[in-house]
């Protein structure tokens, strides 16, 4: 009894096999043939929310990407920093740092901070220029003219000045 009960096991085993080669057949049939019926696909059109109008995916993508990269830098401007390989290689920028931010991560001076100095003529920093011009045009007081107008703390505090009026009108606001 027990020889028929493992003979019988056998023949339930290799049956369940064998439809489970069938099984796996016919599923990788319909696969394939879901697959075939689809249509090839060339070119996939959508609506361009950068450009307003109907463009291919590839365009679209790329032109969404661009608006990413806004301090990329051009060939030109790459070439104009003269890094050697180790100077790049030492900033250890990834692609996406370098496609994005490559303007600001090289340090390259962003026209929109920076001018052309009318004191010095040197490419520098807007800031650096606005405090140049200010510095012309203040009227505040020196130390030595301070000390010759030999004030009291009392004094100076009665004028009651602000830090604007002081820079700008020191000299005309301190008497005599």
């Amino acid at each position: 009894m027990e020889a028929e009960i493992q003979i019988a096991i056998v023949r339930l085993n290799n049956t369940l096999e064998e439809n489970n080669k069938m099984i796996f057949q016919w599923v990788e049939d319909r696969l394939q043939e879901f697959i075939d019926s689809f249509p090839e696909i060339v070119t996939v059109y959508v609506y361009n929310p950068y450009r307003g109008e109907v463009t291919t995916v590839n365009q679209a993508i790329l032109d969404i990407y661009s608006v990413a990269c806004v301090y990329g830098l051009t060939a030109e401007q790459y070439d104009s920093l003269q890094l050697t390989a180790q100077e790049y290689d030492d900033l250890e920028l990834t692609a996406l740092e370098y496609d994005q931010y490559g303007y600001k991560k090289l340090h390259f001076p962003d026209p929109d901070y920076y001018m052309i100095s009318p004191f010095s003529g040197q490419y520098v920093p807007v800031k650096e220029v606005v405090y140049q011009l200010s510095q012309l045009h203040m009227g505040g007081v020196t130390a030595e003219v301070y000390d010759f107008k030999e004030l009291t703390a009392q004094e100076y505090d009665d004028l009651e000045l602000t830090a604007f009026n002081y820079d700008w009108y020191g000299q005309d606001l301190l008497p005599a």
